[in-house]
């Protein structure tokens, strides 16, 4: 999740709104963590969580684990449409060949980095 917070730089923002706003030098990223999953940080997140609650097997982890599987799905579901408004084929292309929260192994985005 640092890596992906890193590879956005000055694009990354935090929003309280459930809008999912793009800054007006907003880019589309496809290197870094971004060759291999479309939403890194979230991942991160997750994969972190995962790890907490296997360390201390406490039901806390679990339940902020629940939490964000579903607010940061959904606010990642916002986040592409906002993208897709964006960038339009290219959003289209980067899509179809990166999924949302897993990678491809066998993907040629593995070349880009």
């Amino acid at each position: 999740m640092f890596w992906a917070r890193w590879v956005l730089g000055v694009m990354y923002g935090v929003s309280t709104t459930s809008a999912a706003p793009l800054k007006a030098e907003h880019r589309l990223i496809e290197q870094g963590p971004y060759a291999f999953v479309r939403h890194p940080m979230y991942l991160g997140y997750w994969l972190m969580l995962a790890g907490v609650m296997l360390v201390y097997r406490t039901w806390t982890p679990l339940i902020l684990l629940t939490m964000t599987l579903a607010s940061f799905s959904h606010r990642a579901q916002r986040e592409e449409i906002a993208l897709a408004e964006r960038f339009g084929e290219k959003w289209k292309a980067y899509a179809d060949s990166t999924l949302m929260f897993l990678p491809r192994w066998k993907n040629k985005a593995r070349e880009n980095l």
